[in-house]
């Protein structure tokens, strides 16, 4: 099971892993799809990459839904579509996946696919702080900068209040 950290598979084992993933597996699904989308062990196929992904994504596999939100995202396999990706990003990062919670801070801040929103900016680049992503710090600190006194206190306990909920989640699991 993808555990937010991934090695390719063996490219001599494609066949398997096409089977368990046409089987209904979530790791062969993922796996599959990473071997099509860097073309390891079978030709390069973003659009085949984004069949598995998605079928991954849709078993909770919170790295197929951040992977999944990065390939709407950039166009890749799929016409451009950041509200899709906002709603991968979304669900990859309530089940924990920081590089999620970071993306889905960056659309707030760019108002790619969600209305720009520099305190949801804020929350979510807190929360991908809280959860050891360092390179969110910077986006944090740009996105306080662009809230009231107010507006900041109620975005850091949102964060707080969040952030914990996540952690629930994972420990529920």
């Amino acid at each position: 099971m993808p555990d937010g950290t991934w090695s390719l598979p063996n490219a001599a084992n494609v066949k398997r892993y096409l089977r368990a993933a046409e089987q209904g597996s979530a790791p062969a699904q993922f796996y599959l799809s990473m071997m099509y989308n860097s073309g390891y062990g079978v030709p390069q196929n973003h659009a085949e990459a984004v069949k598995w992904l998605l079928k991954a994504a849709e078993q909770d596999i919170a790295q197929a839904q951040n992977n999944l939100g990065g390939m709407y995202n950039s166009g890749l396999g799929v016409p451009p579509d950041y509200a899709e990706a906002v709603k991968w990003f979304r669900k990859a990062a309530m089940q924990g996946d920081v590089a999620a919670q970071k993306n889905l801070a960056a659309k707030y801040v760019n108002g790619q696919g969600v209305p720009q929103n520099y305190a949801e900016a804020y929350v979510w680049s807190s929360v991908a702080v809280l959860s050891g992503n360092e390179r969110a710090i910077h986006n944090r600190d740009f996105a306080a900068t662009q809230l009231s006194t107010e507006d900041l206190v109620t975005a850091r306990i949102r964060a707080a209040n969040l952030y914990e909920e996540i952690q629930q989640r994972k420990e529920g699991e």
